[in-house]
C-alpha cells in the first residue's frame, strides 16, 4: 500500500509545471470536533509540506 501512495504522490509531483514552492493545497476536512486530529488530513498536510508544497486547513 505504501507503495502505490508513493506512486501516486511522484505522479502528482511529475504533472507540475512550474516549482512546487509556488502551489497551495487546501485540506477539507468535515465538521468534526475532532477535525484537527485527523490523522488522514495531518499525513497529508505532513506529506506536501515535506515536498515543499503550502498546505492549508479548510474546515
Amino acid at each position: 500500500m505504501a507503495s502505490l501512495l508513493r506512486v501516486l504522490e511522484n505522479s502528482f509531483l511529475e504533472q507540475m509545471e512550474e516549482d512546487v514552492e509556488y502551489y497551495k493545497v487546501g485540506i477539507i476536512t468535515t465538521a468534526s470536533i475532532q477535525k484537527e486530529n485527523n490523522r488522514f488530513a495531518l499525513k497529508s498536510e505532513k506529506r506536501f509540506s515535506a515536498n515543499g508544497i503550502h498546505a492549508g486547513w479548510f474546515y
